[in-house]
Protein backbone atom coordinates (compact mmCIF):
# COMPACT_ATOMS: atom_id res chain seq x y z
CA UNK A 1 0.00 0.00 0.00
CA UNK A 2 1.51 3.06 -1.16
CA UNK A 3 0.20 5.17 1.72
CA UNK A 4 0.28 2.55 4.51
CA UNK A 5 1.90 4.77 6.98
CA UNK A 6 -0.31 7.91 6.31
CA UNK A 7 -3.26 6.13 7.01
CA UNK A 8 -1.57 4.76 10.09
CA UNK A 9 -1.10 7.78 11.20
CA UNK A 10 -4.57 9.33 9.88
CA UNK A 11 -6.10 6.28 12.40
CA UNK A 12 -3.78 6.80 15.39
CA UNK A 13 -6.01 8.30 18.69
CA UNK A 14 -4.95 12.11 20.05
CA UNK A 15 -4.29 12.97 23.48
CA UNK A 16 -8.15 13.53 23.61
CA UNK A 17 -9.05 10.02 22.34
CA UNK A 18 -10.01 10.42 19.37
CA UNK A 19 -8.99 9.66 15.66
CA UNK A 20 -6.57 11.95 14.04
CA UNK A 21 -9.14 11.44 11.20
CA UNK A 22 -12.17 12.54 12.68
CA UNK A 23 -14.83 14.31 11.47
CA UNK A 24 -12.96 14.72 7.93
CA UNK A 25 -13.97 12.72 4.48
CA UNK A 26 -12.74 10.36 2.24
CA UNK A 27 -12.16 13.84 -0.18
CA UNK A 28 -10.32 15.71 2.66
CA UNK A 29 -7.49 13.17 1.54
CA UNK A 30 -6.73 12.79 -2.33
CA UNK A 31 -4.28 9.80 -0.88
CA UNK A 32 -6.76 8.07 -0.49
CA UNK A 33 -8.89 8.41 -3.52
CA UNK A 34 -5.44 7.55 -5.53
CA UNK A 35 -4.96 4.46 -3.19
CA UNK A 36 -8.36 3.53 -4.43
CA UNK A 37 -7.82 4.50 -8.40
CA UNK A 38 -4.58 2.61 -7.93
CA UNK A 39 -6.34 -0.92 -6.67
CA UNK A 40 -9.08 -0.51 -9.18
CA UNK A 41 -6.29 -0.81 -11.94
CA UNK A 42 -4.16 -3.74 -10.35
CA UNK A 43 -7.58 -5.57 -10.09
CA UNK A 44 -8.35 -4.86 -13.69
CA UNK A 45 -5.27 -6.08 -14.89
CA UNK A 46 -5.80 -9.25 -12.58
CA UNK A 47 -9.46 -9.74 -13.61
CA UNK A 48 -8.88 -9.84 -17.44
CA UNK A 49 -6.60 -13.13 -16.69
CA UNK A 50 -9.86 -15.03 -14.75
CA UNK A 51 -11.54 -17.65 -15.89
CA UNK A 52 -15.12 -16.55 -16.54
CA UNK A 53 -16.93 -18.72 -13.83
CA UNK A 54 -14.39 -17.01 -11.29
CA UNK A 55 -15.32 -13.52 -13.30
CA UNK A 56 -18.97 -14.10 -12.77
CA UNK A 57 -18.97 -15.35 -9.29
CA UNK A 58 -16.80 -12.54 -7.90
CA UNK A 59 -18.83 -9.70 -9.70
CA UNK A 60 -21.76 -11.37 -7.76
CA UNK A 61 -20.31 -11.27 -4.66
CA UNK A 62 -18.82 -7.73 -5.13
CA UNK A 63 -22.47 -6.36 -6.18
CA UNK A 64 -23.92 -8.11 -3.37
CA UNK A 65 -21.36 -6.10 -0.68
CA UNK A 66 -21.81 -3.12 -3.05
CA UNK A 67 -25.26 -3.58 -2.13
CA UNK A 68 -25.29 -3.70 0.99
CA UNK A 69 -23.22 -0.74 2.02
CA UNK A 70 -24.55 1.38 -0.45
CA UNK A 71 -28.18 1.59 1.58
CA UNK A 72 -30.29 -1.17 -0.92
CA UNK A 73 -33.21 -2.16 0.76
CA UNK A 74 -32.16 -6.08 2.08
CA UNK A 75 -34.24 -8.75 2.39
CA UNK A 76 -36.09 -8.21 5.46
CA UNK A 77 -37.40 -11.40 6.00
CA UNK A 78 -34.10 -13.30 6.39
CA UNK A 79 -32.35 -10.68 8.15
CA UNK A 80 -35.24 -10.27 10.83
CA UNK A 81 -36.21 -14.17 10.78
CA UNK A 82 -35.01 -16.77 13.96
CA UNK A 83 -32.59 -20.18 12.01
CA UNK A 84 -33.07 -23.34 14.05
CA UNK A 85 -29.88 -25.45 14.40
CA UNK A 86 -29.35 -27.37 11.10
CA UNK A 87 -30.99 -25.58 8.78
CA UNK A 88 -29.14 -25.12 5.16
CA UNK A 89 -28.60 -21.67 3.78
CA UNK A 90 -27.17 -20.24 1.09
CA UNK A 91 -24.77 -17.45 2.07
CA UNK A 92 -22.31 -15.03 0.28
CA UNK A 93 -18.98 -15.39 1.36
CA UNK A 94 -17.39 -13.09 -0.76
CA UNK A 95 -13.74 -11.57 0.48
CA UNK A 96 -12.51 -15.31 1.27
CA UNK A 97 -8.29 -15.93 1.86
CA UNK A 98 -6.47 -18.47 0.37
CA UNK A 99 -8.35 -21.81 1.80
CA UNK A 100 -11.63 -19.78 2.94
CA UNK A 101 -14.58 -20.76 1.17
CA UNK A 102 -15.60 -17.32 -0.84
CA UNK A 103 -18.64 -16.75 -3.03
CA UNK A 104 -21.96 -18.43 -2.93
CA UNK A 105 -22.00 -22.05 -0.53
CA UNK A 106 -24.64 -23.60 1.30
CA UNK A 107 -23.81 -23.64 4.98
CA UNK A 108 -25.48 -25.65 7.80
CA UNK A 109 -27.04 -23.16 10.97
CA UNK A 110 -25.23 -23.90 14.11
CA UNK A 111 -26.83 -21.24 16.49
CA UNK A 112 -28.93 -17.82 15.96
CA UNK A 113 -27.06 -14.90 18.22
CA UNK A 114 -30.18 -12.77 17.00
CA UNK A 115 -28.07 -10.43 15.47
CA UNK A 116 -26.15 -12.56 13.56
CA UNK A 117 -25.93 -16.50 13.03
CA UNK A 118 -22.64 -19.15 13.77
CA UNK A 119 -22.54 -21.15 10.70
CA UNK A 120 -20.56 -23.89 8.85
CA UNK A 121 -19.88 -24.24 5.08
CA UNK A 122 -20.65 -27.12 2.91
CA UNK A 123 -18.82 -28.03 -0.18
CA UNK A 124 -19.89 -30.47 -2.56
CA UNK A 125 -16.38 -31.36 -3.46
CA UNK A 126 -15.93 -34.85 -3.85
CA UNK A 127 -12.67 -35.88 -2.05
CA UNK A 128 -13.50 -34.18 0.60
CA UNK A 129 -16.46 -35.99 0.92
CA UNK A 130 -14.38 -39.33 -0.13
CA UNK A 131 -11.36 -38.60 3.06
CA UNK A 132 -14.75 -36.98 5.61
CA UNK A 133 -14.26 -40.32 7.55
CA UNK A 134 -10.56 -39.73 8.15
CA UNK A 135 -11.11 -36.21 8.94
CA UNK A 136 -12.88 -35.46 12.68
CA UNK A 137 -14.15 -32.13 11.93
CA UNK A 138 -15.90 -33.12 8.28
CA UNK A 139 -19.33 -34.72 8.33
CA UNK A 140 -20.89 -36.13 5.58
CA UNK A 141 -24.41 -35.55 4.01
CA UNK A 142 -25.33 -38.22 1.68
CA UNK A 143 -27.38 -36.95 -1.45
CA UNK A 144 -31.11 -37.36 -1.19
CA UNK A 145 -30.76 -38.22 2.44
CA UNK A 146 -34.24 -36.48 4.02
CA UNK A 147 -32.90 -35.84 7.30
CA UNK A 148 -29.45 -34.97 6.49
CA UNK A 149 -30.31 -31.92 4.56
CA UNK A 150 -31.67 -33.35 1.29
CA UNK A 151 -28.86 -32.22 -0.93
CA UNK A 152 -28.92 -32.68 -4.37
CA UNK A 153 -24.80 -34.16 -4.20
CA UNK A 154 -22.62 -35.80 -1.50
CA UNK A 155 -21.37 -32.62 0.59
CA UNK A 156 -19.14 -32.48 3.31
CA UNK A 157 -19.74 -30.16 6.85
CA UNK A 158 -16.23 -28.53 7.41
CA UNK A 159 -16.91 -28.05 10.88
CA UNK A 160 -13.28 -26.06 11.28
CA UNK A 161 -14.35 -23.42 9.21
CA UNK A 162 -17.21 -22.61 11.66
CA UNK A 163 -17.35 -18.56 11.83
CA UNK A 164 -19.67 -15.73 12.43
CA UNK A 165 -21.54 -13.57 9.99
CA UNK A 166 -24.36 -11.17 9.38
CA UNK A 167 -27.81 -12.48 8.73
CA UNK A 168 -26.93 -9.64 5.27
CA UNK A 169 -24.49 -12.31 4.17
CA UNK A 170 -28.15 -14.88 4.00
CA UNK A 171 -28.87 -15.39 0.07
CA UNK A 172 -31.91 -17.61 1.16
CA UNK A 173 -32.75 -20.67 2.35
CA UNK A 174 -32.33 -24.10 0.62
CA UNK A 175 -35.19 -25.60 -0.72
CA UNK A 176 -35.88 -28.70 -2.66
CA UNK A 177 -38.99 -30.68 -4.21
CA UNK A 178 -40.15 -33.55 -2.53
CA UNK A 179 -42.49 -35.76 -4.41
CA UNK A 180 -44.64 -38.26 -2.17
CA UNK A 181 -48.28 -40.22 -2.98
CA UNK A 182 -50.24 -36.93 -3.40
CA UNK A 183 -47.59 -34.53 -5.29
CA UNK A 184 -44.96 -32.65 -4.99
CA UNK A 185 -44.22 -29.92 -1.76
CA UNK A 186 -41.51 -27.96 -1.14
CA UNK A 187 -39.52 -28.82 1.70
CA UNK A 188 -36.62 -26.72 3.73
CA UNK A 189 -33.44 -28.59 3.87
CA UNK A 190 -32.33 -29.21 6.85
CA UNK A 191 -30.51 -31.50 9.06
CA UNK A 192 -33.06 -32.88 11.43
CA UNK A 193 -31.45 -36.84 12.15
CA UNK A 194 -31.00 -36.02 16.44
CA UNK A 195 -27.87 -38.54 15.74
CA UNK A 196 -26.25 -36.82 13.07
CA UNK A 197 -27.05 -32.99 15.20
CA UNK A 198 -25.72 -35.07 18.35
CA UNK A 199 -22.04 -36.09 16.37
CA UNK A 200 -22.11 -31.87 15.27
CA UNK A 201 -22.08 -30.83 18.71
CA UNK A 202 -19.41 -33.37 19.93
CA UNK A 203 -17.37 -32.05 17.11
CA UNK A 204 -17.58 -28.43 17.76
CA UNK A 205 -16.94 -29.58 21.41
CA UNK A 206 -14.07 -30.99 20.24
CA UNK A 207 -12.65 -27.97 17.77
CA UNK A 208 -13.16 -24.95 20.23
CA UNK A 209 -12.93 -27.33 23.42
CA UNK A 210 -9.25 -28.21 22.37
CA UNK A 211 -8.41 -24.78 21.51
CA UNK A 212 -9.79 -23.69 25.63
CA UNK A 213 -7.69 -27.10 27.18
CA UNK A 214 -4.95 -25.41 24.89
CA UNK A 215 -5.17 -21.44 26.12
CA UNK A 216 -5.42 -23.02 30.10
CA UNK A 217 -2.12 -25.28 29.07
CA UNK A 218 -0.42 -22.01 28.69
CA UNK A 219 -1.94 -20.11 31.67
CA UNK A 220 -1.04 -23.00 33.70
CA UNK A 221 2.81 -23.07 32.42
CA UNK A 222 2.92 -19.57 32.91
CA UNK A 223 1.43 -19.46 35.92
CA UNK A 224 3.67 -22.56 36.90
CA UNK A 225 6.80 -19.74 35.74
CA UNK A 226 5.41 -16.80 37.88
CA UNK A 227 5.47 -19.20 40.77
CA UNK A 228 8.83 -20.95 40.11
CA UNK A 229 9.91 -17.00 40.18
CA UNK A 230 7.48 -16.10 43.47
CA UNK A 231 9.48 -18.60 45.15
CA UNK A 232 12.83 -17.85 44.24
CA UNK A 233 12.04 -14.44 45.78
CA UNK A 234 10.60 -15.78 48.42
CA UNK A 235 13.46 -18.33 49.12
CA UNK A 236 15.64 -14.84 49.06
CA UNK A 237 13.67 -12.77 51.10
CA UNK A 238 13.50 -15.48 53.63
CA UNK A 239 17.36 -15.56 53.25
CA UNK A 240 17.83 -11.53 54.17
CA UNK A 241 14.71 -12.11 57.01
CA UNK A 242 17.04 -14.67 58.53
CA UNK A 243 20.30 -12.26 58.30
CA UNK A 244 18.28 -9.29 59.61
CA UNK A 245 17.26 -11.66 62.34
CA UNK A 246 20.64 -12.72 63.10
CA UNK A 247 21.90 -9.17 62.79
CA UNK A 248 19.04 -7.90 65.17
CA UNK A 249 19.71 -10.48 67.94
CA UNK A 250 23.78 -9.11 67.71
CA UNK A 251 22.36 -5.72 67.78
CA UNK A 252 19.79 -6.75 71.24
CA UNK A 253 23.33 -8.38 72.48
CA UNK A 254 25.22 -4.71 71.61
CA UNK A 255 22.21 -3.28 73.75
CA UNK A 256 22.43 -5.28 76.52
CA UNK A 257 26.07 -4.83 77.01
CA UNK A 258 26.15 -1.10 76.70
CA UNK A 259 23.42 -1.04 78.84
CA UNK A 260 25.43 -3.11 81.47
CA UNK A 261 28.69 -1.03 81.30
CA UNK A 262 26.23 2.20 81.27
CA UNK A 263 25.19 1.23 84.89
CA UNK A 264 28.48 -0.12 85.71
CA UNK A 265 29.42 3.41 84.77
CA UNK A 266 27.22 4.61 86.79
CA UNK A 267 27.66 2.75 90.12
CA UNK A 268 31.57 4.11 89.77
CA UNK A 269 30.16 7.98 89.31
CA UNK A 270 28.23 7.46 92.83
CA UNK A 271 30.85 5.98 94.57
CA UNK A 272 33.58 8.40 93.62
CA UNK A 273 30.86 10.92 94.77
Amino acid sequence: MLNRSLFKTLLEYDSTNVRNCHGKNVTDYPEIQSELYYRQFILTQQFASWNAEKGINWLIGFSNYINQNSGKKANLSLIHRTYQFGEIIKVDFFGGFTNELTYDHPAVVLKDTNTGLFIAPITSNPTVYANAGTVKTHYKLPKNALPLGYMVKNSTIKLEQTRYISKARVLSLYTRKKTNRTGERIVNQKITDNHAQKEMKESLIYIFGASVIQEMKKDKEKLQMEYDTLQVEYGTLLSEKEELEAINVNLHSLYEEIQNENAALKKQLEEVK
